[in-house]
Order: structure tokens, then C-alpha cells, then sequence
């Protein structure tokens, strides 16, 4: 009679740490589906997907961000601050020149991306690394990749 105790609570032990198992493979599993779908949804750019540096939010986010691209070509200026509100300014050249200024606030997506609110005309979602925001391309047939630099 002991020995069939034993076994049942052996039994019962070996079948909970399966069971166990098994959910948190299902979590991780979810977690990593998520992840891609998110990703996918968004369609960011590849390089900066496998750039590990753009999983975690920098320390240092808050600053000025521009382009540094010749006279001429379409500009971009983001002024980030501490107190989640941000001022851009896009300067754009050729057939339709104008200068686009919008302020508000953002919201962090994640750890490594923000979005800038209302900003509906304009490119919204960036990642943020140390010193670069790099803008989330929402065209997959487009191969522009924006990206400024902080200013030191």
C-alpha cells in the first residue's frame, strides 16, 4: 500500500512538472510570436530589427535629432524632451517645397521605439538608439531610410 502511495505521488508530481512545462514553453512561444507580429506590423526596417542596440531605450534620449544631409535634399529636425513632448520640422525641397512643424507628445512603443502623436501627415514611429533615431519605414517597397543624429 506504500509503495502504491509513493507511486501515485510520484505520478502526480511527474505529470504537474509537465503540464508546467509545457505552459511555459506556450508563454515563451506566444511572447516570441508577439514579438515578430509586432515587428511585422510595423514593418520596421530589417537591419534595425536585428540591431540588437534597438532593444533597450537608451539612457541619454532627450535632445536635438537632424539630418545631415547636403543643401538642397529634404531636411528633418526632432527636439525630444524629458517631459514626453517633442517639436519637428521638416523642410521639404522640388516640386512640393514646403516646411512642416508640428509639437506634441510621444509615446515609447516598447523600450526602443517611440511614436510621435499627431503626427498624421508625417512620419510617426522611430527607433531610438544611443545618439540616432532612425525612422520606421511604413512602405515595405521603399528602400529610404531616414535617420538623424543627436546633437552633442
Amino acid at each position: 500500500m506504500k509503495n502504491f502511495k509513493l507511486a501515485l505521488i510520484g505520478l502526480a508530481a511527474f505529470a504537474t512538472s509537465c503540464s508546467e512545462s509545457t505552459s511555459k514553453n506556450d508563454t515563451a512561444n506566444n511572447d516570441t510570436v508577439s514579438t515578430m507580429k509586432m515587428a511585422t506590423d510595423s514593418n520596421t526596417i530589417t537591419a534595425a530589427v536585428n540591431d540588437t542596440t534597438a532593444m533597450a531605450k537608451p539612457t541619454n534620449w532627450a535632445g536635438t535629432y537632424k539630418t545631415s544631409y547636403p543643401e538642397g535634399y529634404d531636411s528633418y529636425e526632432i527636439m525630444l524632451h524629458n517631459d514626453s513632448t517633442y517639436m519637428y520640422t521638416a523642410i521639404y525641397h522640388g516640386d512640393k517645397a514646403r516646411t512642416v512643424k508640428l509639437k506634441g507628445t510621444f509615446t515609447w512603443i516598447g523600450a526602443g521605439a517611440i511614436k510621435l502623436n499627431d503626427a498624421k501627415s508625417e512620419p510617426a514611429e522611430y527607433l531610438v538608439k544611443e545618439n540616432e533615431l532612425t525612422q520606421v519605414n511604413k512602405d515595405p517597397q521603399s528602400e529610404v531610410v531616414i535617420t538623424l543624429t543627436k546633437e552633442k
